[in-house]
């Protein structure tokens, strides 16, 4: 069983989980768990683990994640999807019609 003191000294080594990761035969996120106390999944640690010996600012989710990250948000079927739900849902809610035409000013009938 890999202990925090081997991964927090391969990580002072090497300045790297993947690193240390690979010299223990385990996954960069669970090095990182191992030393942090912490889930290397993108959530908020919380301001106290600051002071956590290993612990990384910023985001660790690639630690956790293998596969190479991707925002999907640039991708042309991206796009092609919002377009077409987006025109799907050009009929206003709840049943009534609205006219283009700008709303008159109603007569108060007072004089």
């Amino acid at each position: 069983m890999v202990s925090r003191e081997q991964v927090l000294r391969l990580v002072d080594e090497d300045h790297d989980f993947e690193a240390a990761g690979r010299r223990l035969g385990i996954s960069p996120g669970l090095a990182y768990m191992i030393a942090t106390g912490l889930p290397a999944d993108g959530g908020d640690p919380g301001p106290r683990a600051v002071s956590r010996p290993g612990f990384l600012p910023g985001s660790t989710q690639h630690l956790a994640t293998q596969a190479k990250l991707v925002n999907p948000t640039g991708a042309d079927i991206v796009h092609a999807w919002i377009r077409q739900r987006a025109s799907a849902d050009l009929r206003p809610k709840g049943g009534a019609s609205r006219s283009r035409q700008p709303a008159r000013k109603r007569d108060s009938g007072k004089t």
